[in-house]
């Protein structure tokens, strides 16, 4: 083939729809013509591009996308800057009230917690518009966090949160675990859906390591805040300021839906005569995407991907916890010994050090990812094609826990799950969320709710009841958890090849997962329609 063609295959990787159908539609018989099409078309993307090193990294991405991409990614900085924020705290609040020991018991809990959550989100996608959603629940968090940083501030100043000094700083220990897991799930998913579904699987190659590459600047400055617990700045503090994330999310959604009219979920720009929360609302339940989960066979093994990883993870992470809590229990009680009359305040400095590594764990997890969602996301998906990077992050998994396993210790733990994090985060989670390209907006809103939020905590759930029958003996946890995630990451890679073959046939045949589901609803819609216009 000729050195047009050549550079053109070499900008667009092999799942890339346009090429495919640019030369179809140049004729497969005349060369000429096909070289013609292929430069117009080159010439055409040029001058409406961006140049140099981005070119080499993301693509080429239009100019007039940059504003919007830089808006999206500012939008989920601030839901993962305030959720590191949160989720750095949430542990030492769990053991200041309950006890770290707790945690697994707390997973669990969550998962029950997430079941309502995504039943009144599934039923909220029927009455309300997309961005509505947004401000709904960003009103209902930041109320539960301010007012949760209300009963953490009077404690702080009374009883310092001692686990024996009243029930209501008990249950804000489970109600803070709960609420902080269901909010950094819950808006991680509405975000990505609303993003899939106003943009094409092209775009998304190329902006995706961008979005990603901002949020994780405020991950970092989340998690750096979280280091900032202590004496001088108290958890109430640092509580009150992340439970501002859900409202400004809001904010940042409907400044979106002002400035970029054109780039809306589909869903959002159909005629207006024809409601799609109006026609969704006949026939359509709370339980429509758990039923599209198990109706389409790619859906299903997308729930597969983003939950097997969640096991092993959560697994790989409560090592650590007890590893760090142990060493700090410890050199608490040795400095107790040495200086009984201030064993009080030692005893104080044991979730404020806990807090304080949590935050260094962000920050280098966010970091990593940073660095490589900046320089390799993009280029990595567009070179070497989705279905090849789907693997890397469960063979890497597999690797991981076999160093674990060898040498268990805090700081390979450190390294290994803050690495393991940050490679999900930039590569993993784009990467998943590109599957949803070739899905129907039903998918993407519905289905993907489920897989995300209750999906996802019942991975953690279940990961939970893995770590609770260690009873917090770290020996035990590496002996017999390492055996049980080992043979979970195996089955996750084997699952990652067969998902890539199944996108990639996908992609060539153009066909799009559940596309009956949305033309059913379009149908109901203008039947609706019909009877206004009778009557």
């Amino acid at each position: 083939m000729s050195s047009s063609i050549d550079e053109y295959e070499s900008i667009y990787d092999a799942e890339n729809e346009q090429s495919e159908s640019l030369i179809q539609r140049a004729g497969e018989n005349n060369d000429s013509i096909k070289n013609k099409k292929i430069s117009e078309y080159l010439n055409a993307k040029e001058s409406d591009s961006t140049g140099g090193l981005i070119n080499v990294f993301y693509g080429r991405l239009p100019k007039k996308d940059l504003f919007r991409i830089f808006w999206l990614s500012s939008t989920l900085a601030v839901i993962i800057g305030g959720f590191w924020l949160l989720d750095s705290l949430k542990d030492a609040v769990l053991e200041k009230t309950i006890g770290l020991e707790m945690q697994p018991r707390a997973k669990i809990l969550s998962v029950f917690a997430n079941l309502l959550l995504v039943l009144l989100y599934s039923k909220l996608i029927d009455l309300v518009k997309k961005p509505t959603l947004f401000y709904v629940l960003g009103v209902i968090y930041s109320v539960l966090f301010f007012s949760l940083a209300k009963i953490i501030s009077t404690a702080e100043k009374n009883v310092n949160l001692n686990k024996d000094k009243g029930p209501l700083f008990t249950v804000s220990g489970w109600v803070s675990f709960i609420v902080i897991e269901s909010f950094g799930s819950s808006f991680v998913a509405l975000f990505w859906a609303f993003v899939n579904s106003a943009g094409t699987l092209d775009e998304a190659k190329s902006s995706y390591g961008l979005i990603i590459a901002g949020a994780q600047v405020g991950a970092i400055l989340g998690s750096t805040l979280a280091t900032l617990a202590g004496p001088k700045v108290s958890i109430s503090k640092l509580f009150y300021l992340g439970g501002t994330s859900p409202v400004l999310t809001a904010f940042f959604v409907f400044c979106y839906c002002i400035l970029f009219e054109d780039h809306m979920p589909r869903e959002e720009i159909v005629d207006p005569v024809i409601k799609p929360s109006q026609s969704k609302a006949e026939g359509k339940g709370a339980l429509e995407g758990l039923k599209l989960i198990f109706r389409y066979r790619f859906v299903s093994m997308i729930l597969g991907i983003s939950s097997l990883y969640e096991i092993a993870l959560t697994v790989l992470d409560y090592q650590m916890k007890v590893m760090g809590v142990e060493k700090y229990r410890a050199s608490a009680m040795s400095e107790d010994m040495f200086s009984p009359e201030s064993s009080s305040k030692v005893r104080e400095s044991i979730p404020k050090n806990f807090a304080a590594l949590m935050g260094h764990f962000g920050q280098v997890t966010n970091g990593l990812s940073l660095l490589l969602s900046l320089l390799g996301t993009s280029l990595i998906v567009r070179k070497l094609g989705l279905p090849f990077t789907l693997t890397i992050f469960p063979a890497l998994l597999v690797l991981a826990i076999t160093v674990s396993y060898l040498n268990p210790s805090l700081w390979v733990l450190f390294m290994a799950v803050s690495s393991l994090k940050g490679l999900s985060y930039a590569l993993n989670e784009p990467c998943k969320e590109m599957l949803y390209m070739v899905t129907s907006d039903s998918i993407k809103f519905k289905a993907k709710a489920w897989i995300d939020v209750f999906g996802s905590r019942c991975a953690k759930g279940f990961g939970s009841i893995i770590t609770g029958s260690s009873a917090g003996n770290p020996k035990m946890l590496v002996t017999y958890g390492s055996l049980t995630i080992f043979i979970i990451s195996i089955c996750l890679l084997g699952l990652s090849v067969i998902v890539g073959k199944e996108f990639r046939k996908l992609v060539r045949s153009g066909k799009i997962v559940g596309e009956v589901e949305d033309l059913s609803s379009c149908w109901e819609g203008l039947e609706l329609s019909n009877r206004r216009v009778e009557i």
